[in-house]
């Protein structure tokens, strides 16, 4: 059979003349087409994200002051991105601002670190991508600018594959990269099992000093123990990590005997317990479970292949 390849230009006048809404109609319906054939559960669900190569040579980026290139998008006639999660967080700072494509000011420039990817930083979008465990069939996609965290889409697609399948997910399989507090307080409140990866050890571990499990906390004074036996009072809220932090009174690190063991700070222990403890740390156990590593092998071939 005569296979005849397709110019990226004919999928791009396509778009452009049926427009958006066309295409997510035909996804829609082929899901639920899957749904109808018994291809997919839908109580399962694998999320992931892959960086994709804006069509924009590299000599169209240009270099400049971070003020510079805001005045240069603001000239191209950019609309400003409001997007859930980091991008519409104050505290969120973004990937190279320095650096702007002339042909594609929509595509930040970025760094694709994953194994056997190229190393060099530029335009990029990202797709974000649930995946169905029954049979590996895609059942919600968003597209983003390539340097929103894939954690904070997470409830986009989860909500998404319910609306096109009909059956809300039970089960969140995902890697270490979907494992901040902030994705496991949402997911969590939502009810779901997150069979997401455990983050590597504790900072507090790798410098050799006593890691926050240590720490005995209690809920009656909402003070911590600490190994030497002082008392850990809270000092304020952290609105950025959501966190109210600890820490002892003035001089009394600086006279402790487990300082060494304790902390590498002049200033002495600081502990930080997050907001929806509980729900946080339900989440990481769901995650050390042996049906969560059988999950993530499974995740190899399903999430990993469907973007191969």
């Amino acid at each position: 059979m005569t296979r005849f390849p397709i110019d990226h230009s004919v999928l791009s006048k396509a778009r452009a003349r049926w427009g958006q809404p066309i295409f997510e109609y035909l996804f829609v319906r082929t899901v639920q087409q899957c749904v109808e054939a018994g291809l997919v559960d839908g109580t399962k669900l694998h999320l992931d994200g892959s960086l994709i190569n804006a069509h924009a040579s590299r000599d169209s980026v240009v270099k400049s002051s971070p003020e510079l290139i805001t005045a240069l998008k603001h000239a191209y006639e950019v609309a400003e991105r409001k997007l859930e999660g980091n991008l519409g967080n104050p505290h969120y700072q973004p990937i190279n601002a320095s650096l702007c494509s002339t042909t594609d000011p929509d595509a930040p420039c970025v760094r694709n670190n994953k194994q056997g990817g190229q190393g060099d930083s530029r335009p990029r979008y990202k797709q974000h991508r649930g995946v169905d465990d029954r049979c590996g069939v895609i059942t919600a996609v968003v597209t983003t600018p390539g340097d929103v965290p894939e954690p904070t889409q997470s409830v986009a697609l989860v909500e998404q594959h319910a609306a096109n399948t009909g059956q809300s997910a039970a089960v969140l399989v995902a890697d270490r990269q979907y494992g901040n507090a902030e994705n496991y307080r949402q997911l969590q409140t939502r009810g779901l099992t997150t069979h997401i990866a455990p983050c590597t050890v504790e900072r507090a571990e790798v410098a050799g000093i006593f890691p926050s499990s240590a720490f005995t906390y209690d809920q009656a004074t909402n003070t911590f123990r600490c190994p030497a036996g002082q008392t850990f009072y809270q000092r304020h809220w952290n609105e950025r990590r959501q966190a109210t932090e600890y820490s002892t009174r003035k001089g009394v690190c600086a006279r402790c005997p487990l300082r060494d063991r304790c902390t590498r700070s002049r200033h002495g222990r600081t502990l930080h317990r997050n907001d929806g403890h509980e729900l946080i740390e339900r989440a990481k156990q769901q995650g050390l479970s042996l049906a969560a590593r059988l999950d993530r092998i499974r995740r190899r071939y399903l999430m990993e292949g469907s973007f191969a």
